[in-house]
């Protein structure tokens, strides 16, 4: 197949010289046709011997473009854009500067690792050339550091400098918080340093959002939230709590945050659920959703690169789907308390202690949370775990969402129980002499039977149900609150 993109690849690769080709996130199809794509090097991700990655590397080339050592390929990790780079380096003739083939979407640590090593960039589409290092504050210092381990890295024969101690070099000239407090601002006359304001650009962006949606439909609501924030964006829109990890103690960091994140005005947030950064498991995934229930954002959400999480992709999938299906049960409760919450100035979620004060070990207790007025909530965080100890304030009444549909109560005293919690349960405590609604189970919000709800908890108890039609800001409508209470 010809292109004029395969057509210059050709007479790139012909004219000589070290060069690489690294297409970057998006994958090789840039290049416009199959018969161009070099065969992904077996193990790529796990570069311990430069050498046979050449060997592999010079055959396919060769076999492509018939000129040995001219054009290398490869996809994968960071970790292996930044060992090839150092590998084109190491290869070039005598006297020659290295040139690499660039093209777009290209990951910023290769940029990084050309500069150090004085490599030139040529790309297939000019217009698209990214600034290098200029994307992001570098202090000469921190330039000179990195420079030098790679180089080292390069030369090193007795393997004394790791990759990933070059990977950690080239990773910290983005976003290294040193680089943001050495240089400043001038506003208004005035020296502000960089890193005292450097949130205040997602902040207004989002308020950028905002304003423009109150301009164009000031009678309707818009739901906007932004990773990058600053303390008063909760005007204009909500949060995630940004690049976690699959790991099970953020799963707790995660419960943690929620009411931190509410003191500060943020009630609309929640977390990658499964995890962004590494490979996350079903059991993992399964935990962390029981949680995800109950937080305003619940998303499932993760990284280019790591294992394909979406529910459906592990075995026993009806147990997702059970999980899912909690939440649009609990729905017609956790938006009334979310809206009560948002008009009052009040918190959706609230350390155990805010409800308790006079109670001495409620603050010691950093695993559960209240949600609204009613609910306790406590997630299992550990592997293999089959339940969890709890803490209760008061009396309460347990609760768990069975995976067949039923719902198993009992009613536990005052202080320390374990309680036992499977993979597919869904479990929350309802305080003493509260009770919560329940819907029938449904497959969207449309779908949800709000005139018949079931009220779990003490029998006597009453609700103030908060509900509206989602779009427009009329909360003071009288309509939008009715009083729940058991049938006799």
């Amino acid at each position: 197949m010809t292109t004029p993109i395969a057509d210059f690849v050709r007479a790139y690769a012909a004219s000589g010289g070290v060069r690489l080709h690294m297409p970057g996130h998006k994958g090789r199809s840039f290049l416009g046709c199959e018969a161009l794509d070099i065969t992904e090097v077996a193990g790529a991700d796990s570069l311990y011997e430069a050498s046979g990655i050449i060997a592999e590397s010079e055959e396919n080339a060769a076999a492509l473009f018939g000129a040995a050592r001219t054009f290398y390929s490869t996809e994968g990790s960071s970790q292996c854009i930044r060992a090839m780079l150092a590998l084109a380096a190491w290869n070039a003739p005598a006297g020659s500067r290295p040139t690499i083939l660039a093209a777009r979407n290209i990951h910023k640590a290769f940029l990084y690792a050309a500069a150090l090593l004085d490599l030139d960039v040529d790309w297939l589409w000019p217009e698209e050339a990214s600034p290098s290092l200029c994307a992001c504050p570098v202090t000469p210092e921190g330039l000179e550091a990195a420079s030098r381990l790679m180089r080292e890295y390069v030369e090193d024969e007795m393997g004394t400098v790791s990759m990933f101690q070059v990977r950690e070099a080239l990773t910290g000239l983005q976003n290294h918080q040193d680089y943001y407090k050495a240089f400043y601002h001038q506003i208004d006359g005035r020296m502000v340093r960089h890193d005292k304001v450097h949130n205040l650009f997602g902040y207004n962006m989002t308020r950028a959002a905002d304003e423009g949606f109150e301009r164009i439909a000031p009678d309707k609501r818009f739901l906007l939230f932004s990773r990058s924030s600053y303390i008063g964006m909760h005007r204009c829109g909500g949060i995630w709590t940004g690049d976690n990890k699959s790991w099970w103690s953020h799963i707790l960091l995660n419960l943690q945050m929620m009411p931190a994140l509410n003191m500060c005005g943020f009630l609309y947030t929640g977390a990658d659920l499964g995890g962004f950064g590494d490979h996350t498991t079903r059991d993992l995934l399964l935990r962390w959703l029981a949680l995800g229930v109950f937080t305003p954002l619940m998303r499932n959400h993760s990284a280019i690169d790591t294992r394909e999480q979406e529910c459906y992709q592990f075995e026993g999938v009806e147990d997702f789907r059970h999980i899912v299906g909690v939440r649009y049960r609990l729905l017609p409760y956790l938006y009334s308390e979310y809206m009560k919450a948002a008009l009052s100035d009040d918190l959706y979620f609230k350390p155990l202690a805010f409800e308790y004060p006079q109670d001495t070990f409620a603050p010691r207790v950093e695993d559960q949370l209240m949600l609204g007025g009613e609910i306790m909530i406590a997630p299992v965080y550990t592997q293999n775990a089959k339940g969890r100890y709890v803490y209760l304030p008061e009396e309460m009444r347990f609760v768990k969402f069975m995976p067949d549909g039923s719902i198993q109560q009992e009613t536990l005293s005052p202080g320390h129980h374990y309680v036992e919690i499977a993979l597919n349960e869904v479990p929350l405590f309802i305080r003493s002499g509260k009770c919560i609604p329940v819907a029938k189970a449904a497959e969207c919000v449309a779908e949800l039977q709000s005139d018949a709800l079931e009220l779990l908890g003490d029998p006597e108890a009453e609700y103030w149900l908060y509900d509206d039609d989602g779009t427009y800001k009329d909360y003071d409508n009288p309509a939008n609150r009715r009083l729940l209470k058991k049938m006799s």
